[in-house]
């Protein structure tokens, strides 16, 4: 029962400290969704690319 609890308050404490960094990169005027959203986008293209080639 322990381990659950100290899972938990890891994953919110990791959660909290992720939002306090990405929250002050974007007070610091430096917005990373865009290119958070970029970077999965050229993932999936590189899939769906791999997925069409003709060769079996």
């Amino acid at each position: 029962m322990n381990f659950i609890d100290k899972s938990g308050q890891s994953i919110a404490e990791y959660s909290l400290m992720l939002a306090m960094i990405m929250g002050s990169l974007m007070v610091a005027g430096f917005d990373l969704y865009p290119r958070f959203i970029h970077a999965f986008q050229l993932y999936f293209d590189s899939f769906y690319f791999m997925l069409n080639l003709p060769i079996p």
